[in-house]
């Protein structure tokens, strides 16, 4: 009778261990140096296909403290027995605006998403995905990549980083010399270069990829000398470090806004020490508590503080040259082939792009009939006069803003309003097209072997207002096709006036999940059928536009590019 027993209990536990014919193994624990790593079982959305997580790794020493600010230091070990994973996911890094789930000084984690199979005997390509928000906001737990593992057999790492002024707040010298938030990234690449194969990864050729704010860090650790053999191929979607949202030139002026808001910033300045002067506002900031430092953001208009300079020339809160991450301005450093040369930046391979409607995300929660407050020719005159400042080191006489002027606001309505399209093509083009393709001209042109791909991304939304003045896809509407853990009111947020269309949703994700994972396993996201995605060159420059009938076209919105 027990042997029956047995028998039985072999036989179904054997069943529930074979799916799809492969069988799996439970998630094991894995010692690492710094303590034990521990892994749960999970199944993968709407194909129930096993693979493991292991939630929750810390890759950092809280930044708490001294260490508030501060570079982060590499977490140490509690003891070898000690279980430093956790059961979910962890909360994410302070920022603003405060996100109704749970925040944590205790932030820097990172998430390891794997094949069941995975092993060091077996070892997996590694993927580590680097989210968007901004650098305002953000976390890892909406990014769930379960479909990407299962389906594509590759390892996905998902990480934390200090975000607004906890990860990104600048006085321009040595006081707080800023980038603390893309030196998080750098220390959990160098984690992940260090560990991973101990979970099945190969740590020699890892991918790094992220979308908006992610894909402006992606291609920073891309160009900083810090980055050299932590990573091979990169993948950029919506963003660069050119982007005019990227980077913060005048930090100095947010510094001093936000201590002042703080109630930080000393009453009496010293022309004569001014590094003095900003390491008093610094250990003030550092004996607040989080809480404080979080509403402090809220004291303030953020917007209101970057129009002062011109909404599309900085960011409030961004990346910054501070001679040791960035030495010099991207711009400059992209141009310098011996600089990219020497640090590895032409030795990785590049997969880009954008969306085809990217700023609708500046008309979201904007009513349909409010559209002309913000396209009537008073308020596109100083945005096109921004933009032209940001773009151009010299000034630009009336002529040329006229050509500009002409070419983005007209043929004007009947009320003598902009187009609102020919408003969001202005936008799209300054952050993200131009930004994009100046990037991949100067890697090309260091170095035309350098493998770069660009594509133009449009996921074909179904919309609901046929007649409606915004068509398009979104800025974010790609990460829909990558993670399945998007929430609800993020799929609504992002649609606008939009569904996703039934039988053409599908098509997309499983082609572009393909694309990426595809680019991360071989460097070619079309491999064995190159001339379907051709690399990008100067010659022609061509590109694929991803949807449900892929094409190879040329010059991407070549007209705005070349205004």
């Amino acid at each position: 009778m027990d042997f029956i027993l047995l028998k039985v209990f072999v036989f179904t536990l054997a069943a529930c261990l074979i799916i799809d014919g492969v069988y799996v193994a439970a998630a094991p624990d894995i010692q690492l140096v710094s303590g034990l790593a521990r892994g749960y079982d999970k199944q993968a959305s709407e194909t129930g296909k096993p693979y493991s997580v292991y939630y929750g790794i810390p890759f950092a020493e809280p930044p708490v403290g001294e260490l508030r600010f501060a570079p982060p230091r590499p977490y140490t070990s509690r003891g070898a027995g000690s279980v430093i994973t956790s059961n979910r996911f962890r909360p994410s890094c302070y920022q603003f605006p405060a996100p109704p789930a749970l925040m944590s000084k205790d932030c820097l984690h990172l998430n390891i998403f794997s094949p069941p199979d995975a092993s060091p005997a077996r070892l997996k390509k590694v993927m580590v995905w680097i989210h968007g928000g901004g650098f305002m906001n953000g976390a890892a737990e909406p990014y769930i990549p379960s479909r990407m593992v299962t389906d594509r057999d590759v390892m996905i790492v998902t990480i934390q980083y200090r975000l607004a002024a906890f990860g990104f707040l600048s006085s321009g010298d040595d006081a707080q010399s800023g980038n603390m938030g893309v030196k998080d990234q750098l220390l959990a690449l160098r984690w992940v270069k260090d560990n991973i194969r101990q979970f099945g990864g190969f740590p020699d050729d890892v991918t790094i990829f992220g979308e908006s704010a992610g894909s402006a860090s992606v291609s920073a650790l891309s160009l900083t000398p810090r980055a050299k053999g932590l990573f091979t191929k990169a993948i950029l979607q919506s963003g660069t470090i050119l982007s005019s949202w990227a980077m913060a030139y005048d930090p100095k002026q947010t510094f001093y806004q936000y201590a002042k808001k703080a109630d930080c910033l000393p009453l009496i300045y010293n022309p004569w020490n001014t590094l003095g002067y900003h390491q008093s506002a610094l250990n003030c900031l550092k004996a607040k508590t989080a809480k404080e430092l979080v509403d402090a953001h809220s004291k303030y208009d953020l917007e209101a503080l970057v129009f002062d300079k011109g909404f599309w020339e900085q960011a409030a809160f961004g990346l910054v040259v501070d001679n040791d991450f960035l030495p010099r301005n991207p711009a400059e450093l992209m141009k310098d082939k011996s600089y990219l040369q020497q640090h590895g930046v032409l030795e990785r391979s590049y997969l880009m792009g954008i969306t085809d409607n990217e700023s609708i995300l500046t008309v979201l929660g904007v009513r349909k009939e409010s559209y002309g407050n913000i396209t009537s020719a008073s308020n596109m005159a100083p945005l096109i006069q921004s933009i032209v400042r940001g773009k151009l080191s010299m000034p630009v006489d009336s002529d040329g803003l006229n050509v500009v002027d002409f070419i983005y606001t007209f043929p004007r309505d009947s009320d003598g309003r902009i187009p609102l399209q020919k408003f969001l093509d202005l936008q799209t083009d300054d952050s993200f097209t131009v930004p994009l393709v100046l990037f991949a001209r100067a890697l090309v042109e260091a170095a035309p072997a350098t493998p770069v791909y660009m594509y133009l991304f449009d996921s074909e939304p179904k919309l609901k207002d046929p007649n409606g003045p915004i068509r398009g896809t979104n800025h974010g509407m790609d990460l829909l096709h990558e993670f399945d853990g998007i929430p609800e009111e993020s799929l609504k947020f992002l649609y606008f006036y939009a569904d996703r269309d039934p039988v053409k949703f599908p098509i997309i994700t499983n082609a572009f999940r393909g694309y990426v994972t595809d680019f991360a396993k071989t460097g070619n996201p079309s491999p064995g059928v190159p001339n379907d995605w051709p690399r990008y060159d100067r010659q022609r420059e061509q590109y694929l536009v991803i949807s449900s009938q892929p094409e190879v076209r040329e010059r991407i919105f070549a007209q705005r590019v070349s205004l």
